[in-house]
């Protein structure tokens, strides 16, 4: 079996990524939400792998609030930045591969195309500015170090958007 941790378990991607999980009998999911793990929380991270170590991490969990990251830049920086540092880190550490989800957000929107992966960010609200600062490359010592081994899947946050 192949150990995977899903952090944001409950959200819109964490949830369909549970409902698919019977599908693939050789991986072991481990679904977690802010209940059983504040990925804010290092300790916690760090603690948690310890206890139930695994192959890959998959980072689900973000502040989505797109409109009222305006209001709270503070707290949506420490869960979409923060948290994916934490998380970089201990993935380098421990040689765990993640997967961190990102968002068209970090694009200005602007595009008469769906955006690629090396097209230029600029993103234009706090939850945008607030992803990209939790995926850009040698924003952190930990993320320089893990960036080689941490995809990043950028995905719309809503169907309206391309």
């Amino acid at each position: 079996m192949i150990p995977i941790l899903i952090t944001g378990a409950n959200g819109q991607l964490g949830s369909e990524i549970r409902r698919k999980a019977g599908n693939y009998p050789g991986m072991s999911f481990h679904f977690t939400d802010i209940e059983e793990l504040d990925i804010c929380d290092a300790k916690a991270v760090s603690d948690y792998l310890d206890s139930n170590p695994v192959k890959f991490i998959v980072n689900c969990a973000a502040y989505t609030a797109v409109d009222q990251a305006e209001n709270e830049a503070e707290k949506a920086m420490a869960i979409n930045a923060g948290a994916a540092d934490i998380l970089a880190g201990e993935s380098d550490r421990r040689k765990i591969q993640l997967i961190h989800i990102s968002t068209d957000y970090v694009f200005d929107g602007e595009n008469n195309r769906p955006y690629r992966e090396n097209d230029p960010v600029s993103p234009q609200t706090i939850y945008g500015k607030t992803k990209l600062a939790g995926e850009w490359p040698g924003s952190t010592p930990e993320l320089m170090k893990a960036w080689s081994r941490r995809p990043i899947i950028s995905i719309p946050l809503n169907k309206d958007r391309d």
